[in-house]
């Protein structure tokens, strides 16, 4: 559209520049030569642009200009939300790989008994954070419930993990904090949802205020556990759906994330 609205633009400039010549042109021809104190091509005076011409054409240019000024921004908008849910998306893969390959606390030499997750809170807009699930300290059944059709881990076997799923900020003791993801591109956090496997929201409902997504080593899948808000105990879920808006909230785009450890992006709301 604004291709071709220039393009048109400058076929009217053009038919105007010709049609001045050809006027011009006619009047140097009937014209006699005056003496040369006598003013030349007075008839010459009408055969350029009209003010009334020129105002329209800068007009119609402003107008384009806008328009594509306008679309450019929201393209802007689109790319950057999209990088923002595919570092989403990354950072719970990392989180994966870091539970599956036994990545333990930096400066701990003991063994990893533990699973690494990331959590995600409603009341954290603009950051999530990556963990390990060191509390408590003993075999905690959300690590050997049997997944997948799997049976559960038989004890005081490797797949038998301390922690609890979740992830403990306060108290004493606490999980241990890895790292805290920050969005400062403009980009939010605008929902978080659960499937367990009926949908539950962090947003409007309140009916979880805490996700959290767990792996471990030797631990088949993912493990994926909401918390608070409306919820007695903590429940199991299997998938979760982390959603990204644009700051105008017009544009979303959500990460979904299964028990099985799939990851996917796509551009629409959590639903």
């Amino acid at each position: 559209m604004v291709y071709h609205s220039l393009v048109c633009i400058l076929h009217f400039i053009s038919l105007r520049a010709q049609r001045a010549a050809r006027q011009a042109s006619s009047v140097l021809a009937t014209v006699p030569t005056p003496a040369p104190t006598t003013p030349r091509l007075r008839g010459v005076v009408g055969a350029g642009f009209t003010l009334i011409e020129m105002l329209v054409v800068v007009a119609i240019i402003s107008v384009i200009i806008g328009i594509v000024v306008v679309n450019q921004r929201s393209f802007d908008n689109s790319i950057i939300l999209s990088n923002t849910a595919y570092d989403v998306a990354l950072s719970v893969r990392e989180a994966q790989a870091y539970g599956h390959a036994g990545h333990g606390v930096s400066g701990s030499s003991s063994l990893v008994t533990y699973g690494t997750g990331i959590d995600f809170n409603a009341a954290r807009k603009n950051t999530y954070t990556l963990f390990a699930d060191t509390v408590p300290a003993t075999v905690n059944s959300c690590y050997t419930t049997a997944t997948l059709g799997s049976t559960a881990a038989p004890q005081n076997s490797p797949a038998q993990k301390t922690g609890d799923c979740i992830y403990t900020s306060s108290g004493t003791p606490s999980d241990a904090l890895l790292r805290t993801f920050t969005i400062n591109n403009g980009m939010y956090i605008s929902n978080v949802c659960a499937y367990t496997p009926s949908r539950k929201c962090s947003s409007p409902s309140n009916a979880f205020t805490q996700l959290d997504i767990t792996s471990a080593r030797a631990n088949v899948g993912t493990h994926i556990y909401i918390s608070g808000g409306t919820l007695l105990s903590p429940q199991l879920a299997d998938s979760a759906c982390i959603e990204i808006s644009s700051p105008d909230g017009k544009a979303h785009e959500k990460i979904t994330i299964s028990k099985v450890g799939t990851i996917f992006v796509e551009r629409k709301k959590c639903l």
